[in-house]
């Protein structure tokens, strides 16, 4: 799976004039219990994030846990 550094900076998506990166998370939530979540990747358009989520996909074994492709705005 894919994670973000120095060179990913230059292969974020732009949209509307902002810069987005494209985050991976696996997300678990039981009643009465905190939100267990890990960041799978780091994507820079939301296409490879959604190739990596259906392979992802095989992770979610309950109907609490879900994976998800969560757009985020970069500020600089």
């Amino acid at each position: 799976m894919g994670s973000m550094d120095a060179s990913t900076t230059l292969w974020l998506s732009y949209k509307k004039g902002k810069t987005m990166v494209y985050i991976l998370i696996w997300m678990q939530l039981f009643s009465g219990q905190s939100v267990e979540h890990y960041q799978l990747g780091t994507y820079a358009t939301l296409e490879e994030c959604q190739i990596e989520m259906s392979a992802a996909a095989k992770m979610v074994t309950h109907k609490a846990e879900t994976v998800s492709c969560l757009e985020v705005e970069v500020q600089r």
